[in-house]
């Protein structure tokens, strides 16, 4: 019997790290466009999803300090 086991680890880990840069980059002012473009994304829409995705937050709503990091580690 083989055992599946899911490839959803290393993106998931990797996207965790780039909200750890990301947040980094935001509490130093960068925007959430320029951020989005340091971290490798081709533009900030898709930063914007999986930050919140991870965080439960917007960049921009963390930049303004409007939350507490957490990071929400859950498969959606």
């Amino acid at each position: 019997m083989r055992i599946l086991r899911p490839k959803l680890e290393i993106p998931l880990a990797s996207s965790a790290l780039r909200v750890v840069k990301a947040m980094a980059l935001l509490e130093r002012g960068q925007t959430v466009e320029t951020s989005a473009l340091d971290l490798g994304y081709g533009g900030a829409s898709a930063f914007i999803r999986m930050f919140k995705r991870l965080t439960d937050a917007t960049p921009d709503e963390f930049r303004k300090g409007a939350l507490i990091p957490v990071m929400v580690m859950n498969s959606r």
